[in-house]
């Protein structure tokens, strides 16, 4: 009778209970109060000695990528490069305490999906070509290059299209310190128009001397800075690109609104370039004219309340998540040209009715203020009770002074009838809760329990836990959470009773998650 053979030497089934074998070991809270992880598969590297069949099967999970934070200093380069040819990913940021890089050179590498690679010398972007060249099957790539210190002038190094020739099926681009001088902005437009069929997700950061003409839909490009004559260049296209990322930095609020001409099926754009009036406005119509399909908004940087509503009316009628900063015209940060919009309580109620009136399929708001001029307890709760479909709110109360609890009581004026059904996940930010000792959390915990909240750290700290248990010398917190005091905990509470919010799982106040008791 033949003998059944057993799982484990199947090579399948062994390869897949190796993918959870652990290759990081997470090392204590840093400085900064978090957590790192080494490179230290030690179960791993034990059953690659068990037999032939395991040693054959699971040292390709054990290389499957290479992660410079964590194995730049524990992994011998010889190592590295020995089973570079197994990588799947290989990632080469570094943490800002580590000098210098792999050369990416030596690597063997030709089956990669994922490439992330800093740039910190100007030798750094060979390697990188190199592995853009020999490995066709990327499909995620991150760039960051060298970055340009203040009064700079010096031509910062960037890929070639050349180097993207081979990538038919890049779908995620991350771009970050570009130089559009020299020839950089026809390198950057001929990437696009390379990768631009199989594109979906786009994020460009730090894009410095870059032109409209570079990300419009059609244009012209200079041949040469001589004075020769202008060649048309051809068209850019991006018609499978559904995410755009727009950083900070950089000149790319002068494209913005051209670069969204190129793509019809875009659904989420983040956009935290530099405002200015014109700008914004341009980019809104935009993509009220150009990307029917828009469905998330989210918004990095504070806006005015007149050009804010103007966001919202051009583009609001199908998004889904909509996140955005109110900021008052007559506060330092942002100043604009408001013609003859002088009432910030109008103004704010205008804002207001304008998302409602936008809202039918708003799943996802989040709220912050700073120094608005409004009541935020009266946008919260207008927007909780005309918006039907929202499933995430979240606000930041950052103009609310800490002994002026008084929106909490606007809170319960009025019950959020819109989204007694849908509403899933809360959540409440201050800018003014400071830390607060261990011994207050068990208070705050104790009062969440006895209302049916419970939590998520509970689990983790343990329920033996003494008073002192976790503390620094100042009996604060370590964690470096922010805090409340118990009243206050208890009022948001109420609030939340009140509203009889019966789909609401997570409530998250001011970086403490508490769950519904089962």
């Amino acid at each position: 009778m033949q003998q059944q053979q057993h799982a484990l030497d199947i090579p399948v089934i062994l390869a897949l209970v190796g993918s959870f074998l652990p290759l990081w070991d997470p090392t204590p809270p840093n400085e900064s109060n978090s957590w790192t992880h080494v490179f230290l598969p030690k179960t791993l590297a034990s059953c690659l000695q068990v037999s032939k069949l395991w040693h054959r099967s699971l040292l390709p999970i054990l290389w499957y990528g290479y992660w410079a934070y964590s194995m730049e200093m524990t992994v011998p380069e010889d190592v590295v490069v020995r089973y570079s040819h197994l990588f799947r990913i290989v990632d080469g940021k570094l943490d800002w305490r580590q000098g210098g890089q792999r050369d990416f050179t030596l690597f063997k590498c030709k089956n990669l999906v994922e490439l992330h690679a800093t740039v910190v010398d100007n030798e750094g972007p060979a390697g990188v070509k190199r592995l853009l060249r020999t490995n066709p099957g990327i499909k995620t790539l991150t760039w960051k290059g060298i970055e340009r210190m203040d009064g700079e002038t010096e031509i910062i190094p960037v890929l070639d299209a050349e180097d993207f020739e081979g990538l038919t099926g890049l779908e995620s681009l991350n771009l970050k310190v570009w130089d559009c001088s020299g020839n950089g902005g026809r390198q950057l437009r001929q990437i696009l128009r390379l990768v631009g069929g199989s594109l979906k997700e786009l994020r460009l950061a730090s894009t410095y001397d870059v032109s409209p003409e570079v990300l419009s839909t059609s244009g012209l490009l200079s041949s040469s800075q001589q004075g020769e004559e202008d060649l048309p260049s051809e068209s850019l296209q991006l018609p499978n690109l559904e995410s755009l990322h727009l950083g900070d930095c950089g000149d790319l609020h002068l494209c913005a609104a051209e670069l969204v001409k190129c793509c019809p099926k875009l659904k989420k754009l983040r956009y935290g370039a530099h405002y200015c009036d014109k700008s914004v406005i341009r980019l809104a119509i935009s993509l009220e004219r150009h990307c029917p399909k828009l469905e998330s908004l989210k918004l990095d940087r504070p806006l005015g309340l007149c050009l804010l509503k103007r966001w919202i009316r051009y583009c609001g009628r199908h998004l889904r998540t909509l996140h955005f900063h109110v900021v008052s015209f007559e506060h330092d940060y942002f100043k604009e040209d408001h013609g003859d919009c002088r009432d910030e309580d109008d103004l704010g109620q205008d804002l207001i009715s304008t998302i409602v009136e936008h809202s039918g399929k708003l799943e996802d708001i989040h709220l912050y203020t700073i120094h608005s001029g409004l009541d935020p307890g009266v946008p919260v709760s207008q927007l909780l009770v005309g918006c039907t479909k929202l499933r995430r709110f979240m606000t930041n109360l950052s103009g609310v002074a800490s002994e002026d609890l008084k929106f909490l009581e606007v809170l319960k004026c009025q019950q959020w009838k819109g989204c007694q059904e849908s509403l899933e996940e809360l959540k409440f930010e201050c800018n003014w809760w400071s830390n607060a000792p261990d011994a207050v959390w068990k208070k705050i915990r104790r009062i969440g329990c006895e209302m049916g909240w419970v939590d998520e750290d509970t689990r983790e700290d343990g329920e033996g836990e003494s008073e002192s248990e976790g503390e620094d010398e100042g009996g604060k917190s370590p964690r470096g959470r922010h805090s409340i005091d118990e009243d206050t905990f208890r009022k948001l509470l109420e609030v939340v009773q009140f509203q009889e919010l019966k789909a609401l799982k997570r409530l998250d106040v001011v970086g403490r998650v508490f769950r519904r008791k089962a």
